[in-house]
C-alpha cells in the first residue's frame, strides 16, 4: 500500500538578540507532520491517534520539538518519529509542530497546520 504523505516545508532564519549584538541563527528545518496512515480522515481508537513527526536536519542542541493543537489546548513535547496523542475528541482537529529554543523558550520555527477529521473507530 502506498502512503501519500503531505509535506510541509517552512524555512526561517531566526534572529537572536544577544546583548547589544544581533546574531543570525541559520537554523532551518524541513518539518513534516502527517497522520500514521497519510490520510486526513483518521479513526481514533479510544481517543488515541498516531502522528508522524519528521525533522531534517537533526535538531540542534538548544532546540526541542513540540506538537501543538489550539483546538485541543495541547502542547506535547515530542521526538521525531511516531507520536501518540491521547484524548483526541471526534471532529476536525488541527495539529502543528513547533521548534522551541530551550534557552529563550521562544518558537524558532513552525510547520504548516495539519488538519485532521477524527472519526470514532468501529471494529468490524
Amino acid at each position: 500500500m502506498t502512503l501519500n504523505f503531505i509535506r510541509y516545508t517552512l524555512l526561517l532564519t531566526l534572529v537572536v538578540i544577544s546583548g547589544d549584538h544581533l546574531q543570525a541563527d541559520q537554523s532551518s528545518y524541513k518539518l513534516e507532520l502527517t497522520s500514521a496512515t497519510g490520510q486526513t480522515r483518521v479513526q481514533a481508537r479510544a481517543g488515541q491517534i498516531t502522528l508522524i513527526a519528521a525533522v531534517a536536519p537533526k535538531l540542534q542542541k538548544p532546540h526541542r520539538l513540540q506538537i501543538n493543537s489550539e483546538t485541543m489546548a495541547l502542547n506535547l513535547d515530542a521526538k521525531p518519529g511516531p507520536v501518540t496523542i491521547k484524548g483526541v475528541p471526534r471532529g476536525q482537529q488541527t495539529f502543528q509542530m513547533v521548534i522551541i529554543d530551550q534557552e529563550s523558550r521562544l518558537p524558532v520555527q513552525k510547520s504548516e497546520p495539519l488538519i485532521l477529521d477524527i472519526r470514532r473507530y468501529i471494529p468490524r
